[in-house]
């Protein structure tokens, strides 16, 4: 960890980000306005019906999730299961003997 001193790691420390997929319910991952890769805005979307469903996602999912994780344990818990991440996050936060 490049901070050791503030007991966490910073965005420096895992190279691999989560992306809002990680924050949002199976039945969000994909619809109207988002396949496997992220949020599609094309010229034939409803600009009105794409923000409220952006809205919608950020509001009642990312959001509120990322205000659960006060703790490297809400961490864990939330994103260890996570392929390649979640064993990285683990792993720092072994190193460093983050977690008793």
């Amino acid at each position: 960890m490049k901070d050791t001193d503030k007991k966490k790691p910073t965005v420096h420390d895992l190279t691999v980000y989560l992306r809002e997929s990680s924050y949002l319910p199976d039945s969000r991952k994909e619809y109207k306005f988002r396949n496997k890769t992220g949020y599609v805005l094309t010229e034939q979307v409803d600009t009105n019906d794409f923000i409220t469903e952006l809205k919608s996602d950020f509001g009642n999912h990312i959001l509120p999730t990322l205000d659960k994780l006060n703790s490297l344990q809400n961490c864990v818990d939330k994103f260890g299961d996570i392929t390649f991440w979640g064993d990285n996050l683990k792993r720092v936060i072994a190193e460093n003997k983050l977690l008793a």
